[in-house]
């Protein structure tokens, strides 16, 4: 192909499931361009505007946007003998960001984060506009040699969405960058380009995709599962960096960044060093309690990887059926051989009860205003924590339907810290702790703080949302473990922080008591 309607061929750029890009000269200007071949089906029922017609809608819808970060598109043409529709479009010399990411090294931070940011102003202005680009990923992003941002092919998505559903989800790429909204084949609106935007964020920030695996495995979790915490896979992410990446990649909607502009605001609130400003009305803890909203439709997925789908649950159910008989085999047979013991261990004659003094009864405790002593695990360390306490309760076997008193031990090397817990939307606990300078001959620098005091763990839990801060604003941390404790009588949820790391978990005696 050497000439394209007035424009002259100079090379092609690349080749995609959408058609064919080349470079080309216009001669009436004389000036550089890149042009878009797409084949696009005519037919259409009667009353419905064919892809034809939805290119050339979309073209001018897209060809009035003019930002620094949008690449500019000059014309739309048609050719009816060849059946082929062009866009002809700025060219931008550079590199796309797949081409970048793939090349390594990994981006740095603050690299990132500006990459992030040109993206963001791009779609605000672009949704200000009323268009949604809907196809988001890193092929559609060029970088100039100057790290300026030039996203392309706006509203193209839309103009192939009339070539049929299988053809769509082959031409938008790969699905690992849809929202689950569009998995889900529900409506689409900017929070979907945002929910694309937080895991190219999570790309560039971690290295490495959030929701992994073949087409079928990528759209379960999209729809189902919540993504590996960002500063888990880089130490040198905070929990700001994690709200940024978790609020773009809510499943509901209504927890989502409503727009670019508020995620924006955000992101200037983290790279200053400061918290999130929508946490206030967001909270983190309500990004992570992994809620399934999208249950009432299925993800599209092609026939043939639903037969292996199908195939992988047939395996799973057989295995699940094969393990239950073992379980209740072996069960029966631990009833019937404690059963035999019972018979051959009972005694002849019965045993006289031991008598056991009654407990004293205990004080009353007496109301502090704000702030209650706690007992610390060594007599070096001491500290105080604010906030109100469930009182204690016995222990109880059941951890799904009782609520359960366990020990907490948490201790950090800060000057103060605030810990929080919460179930859900439900507080257990929140308190603060004042460090104690570390002492001793030589007097170690910094702090070193500990302490223990009995928690409520509420029926029903299943997990518990962990947020460690500095009232400066110098650290933020969170984690999450589950609510089930172990059946131990001594169990302790025991949290650390220490040298600017969150560690959480159970901790129990090395045998149950009798």
């Amino acid at each position: 192909m050497k000439k394209i309607g007035r424009y002259d061929v100079v090379e092609e750029l690349g080749r995609g499931a959408m058609g064919v890009v080349y470079k080309a000269s216009d001669p009436t200007i004389g000036r550089l361009v890149a042009i878009k071949v797409l084949s696009l089906e005519a037919s259409a029922g009667a009353g419905v505007p064919g892809a034809r017609e939805i290119f050339m809608r979309e073209a001018r819808a897209a060809g009035r946007l003019s930002h620094p970060g949008i690449v500019t598109i000059h014309d739309a043409l048609e050719d009816p003998e060849s059946r082929s529709n062009y866009i002809v479009m700025e060219f931008i010399p550079g590199r796309t960001l797949e081409s970048i990411l793939l090349a390594g090294p990994a981006l740095e931070t603050d690299r990132a984060l500006d990459i992030i940011r040109q993206i963001a102003e791009a779609l605000d202005y672009a949704h200000h506009n009323q268009i949604i680009h809907r196809d988001l990923k890193p092929a559609n992003i060029l970088l100039t040699d100057d790290d300026r941002v030039k996203i392309t092919d706006f509203g193209i998505a839309k103009i192939v969405a009339r070539e049929g559903a299988a053809r769509t989800v082959a031409i938008m790429g790969t699905p690992a960058y849809m929202s689950p909204e569009q998995v889900t084949g529900g409506e689409i609106d900017a929070r979907s380009d945002l929910f694309s935007m937080g895991i190219l964020q999570y790309l560039m920030l971690v290295g490495q995709k959030p929701f992994a695996g073949d087409t079928a495995a990528v759209m379960f979790k999209i729809v189902y599962e919540d993504p590996v915490l960002p500063s888990r896979l880089n130490r040198q992410l905070q929990a700001g960096h994690d709200y940024l990446v978790l609020r773009c990649l809510a499943k509901d909607r209504a927890k989502r960044y409503t727009s670019a502009r508020e995620f924006l605001d955000d992101l200037e609130d983290v790279r200053q060093g400061r918290a999130p400003r929508s946490e206030a009305r967001v909270p983190f803890s309500e990004l992570r309690v992994g809620e399934r909203t999208m249950v009432a439709q299925r993800p599209f997925v092609t026939p043939e990887e639903s037969k292996r789908a199908e195939s992988r649950k047939l395996r799973h159910v057989l295995t699940g059926a094969i393990a239950g008989v073992s379980l209740v085999a072996v069960l029966g047979l631990g009833v019937w051989w404690f059963r035999q013991g019972r018979k051959v261990a009972a005694p002849s004659t019965p045993t006289p009860a031991t008598a056991v003094a009654p407990s004293p009864p205990t004080a009353p405790a007496k109301e502090e205003p704000a702030a209650a002593p706690l007992a610390t695990t060594s007599a070096a360390t001491s500290t105080k924590a604010t906030g109100t306490l469930p009182s204690a309760s016995k222990p109880v076997a059941s951890q799904t339907r009782v609520a359960r008193v366990v020990q907490l031990v948490w201790e950090h090397d800060l000057k103060e810290a605030r810990l929080s817990l919460r179930s859900g939307t439900q507080v257990i606990y929140e308190g603060s702790s004042k460090g104690r300078k570390k002492g001793g001959l030589l007097r170690g620098k910094g702090y070193a703080t500990a302490a223990s005091r009995p928690i409520t763990i509420p029926a029903g839990a299943r997990q518990l949302s962990i947020r460690v801060r500095a009232p400066d604003g110098s650290l933020d941390l969170s984690d999450q473990v589950s609510a089930l404790a172990p059946l131990y009588p001594s169990a302790t949820l025991h949290v650390a922080v220490k040298d600017g790391r969150l560690v959480a978990g159970w901790q129990t005696a090395a045998q149950p008591a009798p």
